[in-house]
């Protein structure tokens, strides 16, 4: 439910940056105080339907408008698959000297150019 609120407000201080107003200015159209509004925007104040109309309203949009948004997803892994196996590979390359390494790269590199890489 918390991600809900979350994603509403954000979508009402969306729309509200669209139309150019602060927070004080949408708070006085809709006879809403600016720190509502803030609260709403945050996700921290939970709106009435009475309060969800009246900003739709205040900011000359249809009710639904302040529904379109996609539910926030959990957070996703930043890093592609390659590069975590990258990681891993390099935590395993750790437990050698840095001269069989340096040895290996050098013959991974050899291997490559052998194969057309550059």
């Amino acid at each position: 439910m918390d991600n809900i609120r979350k994603a509403i407000g954000q979508r009402i201080k969306e729309l509200r940056k669209e139309k150019g107003l602060t927070q004080e200015e949408l708070g006085n159209i809709c006879g809403l105080s600016y720190k509502f509004i803030s609260d709403v925007e945050r996700g921290k104040q939970n709106a009435s339907v009475d309060s969800i109309t009246s900003i739709a309203k205040g900011l000359n949009v249809q009710l639904s408008a302040l529904f379109d948004f996609q539910e926030p997803q959990t957070k996703q892994n930043p890093y592609p698959d390659f590069y975590l196996s990258n990681i891993a590979l390099f935590k395993k390359l750790s437990q050698y000297k840095p001269k069989h390494i340096k040895k290996a790269l050098q013959t991974a590199l050899v291997i490559l150019k052998e194969l057309g890489y550059k």
